[in-house]
């Protein structure tokens, strides 16, 4: 594969050096370099803890694992409605924030209010959450483009 990579007027003097220092292909060098930051974005997971009320038994549960966040978090989440057009609508708070566990599944906690989640679901893959139908195209929208999964909003229009 070829590819032009520009590289900022400012930075030229960098690239200068690496070409003399590093005695290697510069394209070998980016390639290695895009590796090593594409594990560490794989590999930057942490404990998540996260309380879920549960209204039928009037309790808090406090769930734990692996993971991060990739939508909103567990005290910030992101508003997301159903569009006009997907002739759907959203029965609890706006409110969402989804995590990437370390094994690749996603957590999406809705029906934030009271600084409480109501709402909990685990997902296996994308296109378990996409197929679900459960959360509005926007919020499925913003964990693709996150995950860098092409995704487009089918409207009934």
């Amino acid at each position: 594969m070829k590819t032009t990579v520009y590289i900022p007027s400012d930075k030229e003097q960098m690239y200068e050096r690496a070409k003399q220092e590093l005695g290697e292909s510069i394209s070998a060098t980016f390639v290695r370099c895009l590796e090593r930051e594409l594990e560490a974005r794989e590999l930057a997971t942490q404990r998540i803890v996260v309380e879920v009320y549960d209204g039928t038994a009037h309790r808090i549960s406090r769930k734990a694992f692996e993971g991060r966040w990739i939508v909103g978090d567990d005290s910030h989440p992101e508003e997301h409605h159903w569009s006009e057009q997907s002739g759907a609508r959203w029965a609890g708070s706006p409110d969402c924030a989804v995590a990437q566990t370390k094994k690749g599944a996603l957590v999406v906690l809705s029906d934030y209010s009271d600084d409480q989640w109501k709402g909990w679901a685990v997902f296996n893959s994308f296109e378990e959450l996409r197929a679900s139908e459960q959360y509005p195209d926007s919020l499925v929208a913003a964990v693709a483009d996150v995950l860098d999964i092409d995704h487009i909003e089918e409207l009934d229009i």
